[in-house]
């Protein structure tokens, strides 16, 4: 049997949060790292042992919570100014 835990959405997220810092990918890979954090997060939780990599998720909801704040917020002050 196998004993190994995946660890896809947590790692996926984490990657995705720190391509983020790159201008322009950042409005599509800031999101997309909190919605697979947050998909890993709830996986996580309800089976804990098939799954694993809970620090990447919350790395990864962290990071690119924040770009994405950081990045629509420019976005909106640059449109409205």
């Amino acid at each position: 049997m196998n004993e190994t835990k995946s660890k896809k959405e947590a790692v996926i997220s984490f990657i995705l949060a720190l391509t983020a810092w790159i201008p322009l990918f950042n409005f599509a890979t800031a999101p997309l790292s909190v919605f697979y954090g947050i998909k890993a997060i709830k996986k996580i939780r309800k089976y804990p042992e098939n799954y694993s990599g809970k620090g990447y998720a919350i790395i990864g909801i962290i990071i690119g919570g924040m770009i994405t704040v950081f990045t629509y917020s420019w976005l909106i002050l640059k449109i409205t100014a």
